[in-house]
């Protein structure tokens, strides 16, 4: 959904007016209207950049439920490549990490989203902060020219002594699990329930 409300932006450029990009105007509009927020900031990081990332803060690791094959997963660096990631616990570089969240092959889009929910999840628990807040400039400098943000720059280390408070215990999310299919002319268009 995110990705569709960024391309929007860049395709309806006059329906999004405000003070920055139209697709940051979108996400940030759609994003505070949904959860009845004012938002302030956004960061986007590009694929090399989500790869970097995993790498320099060594790998996550993961338990696979299923074994996970796709003989032609678009490369984030251009080309085809044959991923296998085998079930049981896991633990997955950059690309593989990326492979794990993004693979469509022999599952639906709900497989793929849980995935990613999954994968989000243990590189929030195995992150640790504390290392990020001391000696993060492999991590900024590895992902630096692939993230794009709002966030001034005197204000990233508050974000980051802001992140190592959270109660991870206590943090939400919220899954879409089924749609409904709608009558509006267009071929597979989904009505999310």
């Amino acid at each position: 959904i995110v990705t569709h409300l960024w391309a929007n932006g860049e395709w309806y450029p006059d329906a999004f007016p405000g003070p920055q990009t139209p697709s940051v105007n979108a996400l940030k509009g759609a994003i505070g209207l949904l959860f009845g927020i004012d938002v302030h900031y956004y960061a986007k990081v590009d694929l090399a950049g989500f790869v970097a990332m995993i790498d320099a803060n060594g790998g996550v690791t993961i338990d696979v439920p299923q074994r996970i094959v796709d003989s032609t997963y678009p490369h984030e660096n251009g080309g085809t490549v044959s991923v296998v990631i085998e079930a049981g616990t896991q633990h997955l570089d950059g690309h593989h990490a990326l492979a794990y969240g993004r693979i469509r092959r022999g599952s639906g889009d709900f497989a793929r989203m849980h995935r990613q929910r999954c994968l989000i999840g243990s590189v929030i628990e195995q992150i640790d902060l504390s290392d990020v807040a001391a000696g993060g400039l492999q991590l900024v400098s590895a992902a630096l020219e692939h993230i794009e943000t709002d966030i001034p720059l005197e204000a990233l280390g508050d974000f980051v002594l802001l992140a190592s408070r959270i109660d991870l215990d206590r943090l939400a999310t919220l899954r879409i699990t089924s749609y409904n299919y709608g009558e509006s002319g267009h071929a597979g268009y989904q009505i999310y329930d």
